[in-house]
């Protein structure tokens, strides 16, 4: 592809992101009515962060609503039950620390 062709490519991506991260939606239901490969969009994610890490700044657990959560001093984020279960924690059974 040609150095403008990479730079088009560059500028749908980064539209793409800005839509999804706009829209409160989840990334998969985004990415799904979108017709948008949810790992593709991850990637991109990825290669814009790592040449600016403001850019796209990730949500921070305080505005997230996202629940930090602990098991035997391993620490893990749950944002649902079944995110819980995957790592082996049950969603109720944990407290929050502050």
């Amino acid at each position: 592809m040609s150095v403008n062709g990479d730079a088009a490519r560059r500028d749908i991506w980064a539209g793409r992101i800005e839509r999804c991260l706009a829209s409160g939606m989840a990334v998969g239901e985004w990415c799904s009515l979108n017709k948008v490969s949810r790992s593709s969009l991850y990637r991109w994610l990825a290669v814009f962060r790592d040449e600016d890490p403001g850019r796209f700044a990730g949500k921070n657990s305080e505005t997230s609503g996202w629940v930090k959560a602990a098991r035997e001093g391993i620490a893990a984020v749950c944002v649902s039950s079944s995110s819980c279960r995957q790592m082996g924690l049950r969603w109720k059974s944990w407290t929050v620390s502050g």
